[in-house]
């Protein structure tokens, strides 16, 4: 991703990721997700389904990680 960003002349703006050489826009999935969850716990859905990414990815796997072991 850095390469193609390196090598195009248009801004560029990455979301949920942090990037040294650019623009980026993070949010807090984390907080986001619990809201989520107590919505859908509050509402008595039975059926539900969670489908994410890796633990690899830094956004969702790695921070969340670091946060949570505070």
């Amino acid at each position: 991703m850095k390469k193609t960003i390196n090598s195009i002349d248009v801004p560029v703006v990455v979301l949920g990721q942090d990037i040294h050489r650019g623009y980026s826009v993070q949010y807090d999935d984390y907080n986001a997700g619990m809201s989520m969850a107590e919505y859908i716990v509050n509402k008595n859905h039975k059926k539900i389904a969670y489908i994410g990414v890796e633990e690899s990815d830094i956004a969702v796997g790695v921070n969340r990680k670091k946060r949570n072991n505070r």
